[in-house]
């Protein structure tokens, strides 16, 4: 209630507008890194992929609930990979920046369940599934702890698998 839209402060045709405005800058953008990076179109088709899955998420996938809440993880969660296609071809990038990615796209998702607890009454309001309002709180704590163990396992896992510096586990252990 508290945001622009919500309060009626701008139309959604206006904010139609400055989406479609932004997305516009952000794919242009995109051409131009994609042009100086060895990745060539990939970086705009993947841009334009991604703006995308934040429509679909907006029109639809929020208000699913689980399907909306993993659509955040990884669609935040992608920009390890993404980072990386600047330097280096989409074949060249390494395993444990894939692995970085799945350990916060977990991570991140399990943070969204955790929003999900935090606005039950607005979510059931505007028919947002989340897990807290279709199968209430302990089930999404239950979702959330689960997905947190698993993302901090992942995270920890990259010690061993890629022979990582005990600095790397320690400053993990204390996040």
């Amino acid at each position: 209630p508290n945001r622009l839209l919500p309060r009626g402060e701008i139309s959604k045709k206006m904010a139609l507008r400055y989406y479609a405005l932004l997305n516009g800058i952000a794919l242009v953008l995109a051409g131009v890194i994609g042009a100086i990076t060895v990745n060539g179109i990939w970086i705009p088709l993947i841009v334009l992929f991604f703006e995308g899955v934040g429509f679909v998420y907006s029109w639809k996938a929020k208000a699913s609930g689980l399907p909306g809440n993993i659509m955040v993880g990884i669609a935040s969660a992608v920009g390890f990979p993404f980072a990386s296609l600047f330097l280096q071809p989409f074949s060249n990038v390494p395993g444990i920046i894939w692995y970085t990615m799945l350990g916060a796209a977990v991570l991140l998702s399990s943070r969204e369940f955790v929003k999900g607890m935090q606005d039950v009454a607005g979510d059931q309001k505007f028919g947002v599934k989340t897990i807290a309002n279709t199968m209430g709180y302990t089930s999404a704590t239950i979702f959330t702890i689960v997905f947190s163990l698993l993302g901090i396992f992942s995270f920890n896992l990259m010690y061993f698998l890629y022979d990582l510096s005990i600095w790397f586990l320690i400053f993990i252990i204390i996040q």
